[in-house]
């Protein structure tokens, strides 16, 4: 666990500070955090088309991509790369499909 406080007093004054809360009785488990070698799921679980029946009425979409474990790749953001790659891929899904709409409208004015 890592605490991270900011301030204008000394350091010694905010170490002092931050011992009378409580935090240096908060012992170090030195727990590891699990890596995944392989992907959580099987072949039997990719590639499932599932459908749901809707319990709310809310309009949302969630997508799961199963990915390689990427933390020790976190300066180079690989993560952030795959976002904006699937982000512009909709984007341009919409642009497309509002401009097919568009020239289906003016056809029929036309």
């Amino acid at each position: 666990m890592t605490l991270c406080i900011v301030g204008t007093e000394s350091l010694d004054q905010m170490e002092t500070y931050m011992n009378t809360l409580g935090f240096d009785a908060i012992e170090n488990k030195e727990i590891i955090r699990k890596e995944w070698i392989e992907s959580p799921y099987g072949a039997e679980q990719l590639g499932k088309r599932i459908e749901v029946v809707p319990i709310k009425d809310t309009r949302s979409l969630k997508i799961t991509f199963p990915i390689p474990d990427l933390r020790h790749e976190y300066r180079s953001a690989p993560s952030h790369y795959l976002c904006n790659i699937i982000y512009l891929f909709v984007v341009i899904l919409i642009i497309t499909f509002l401009f097919l709409w568009f020239k289906v409208v003016l056809m029929l004015f036309i």
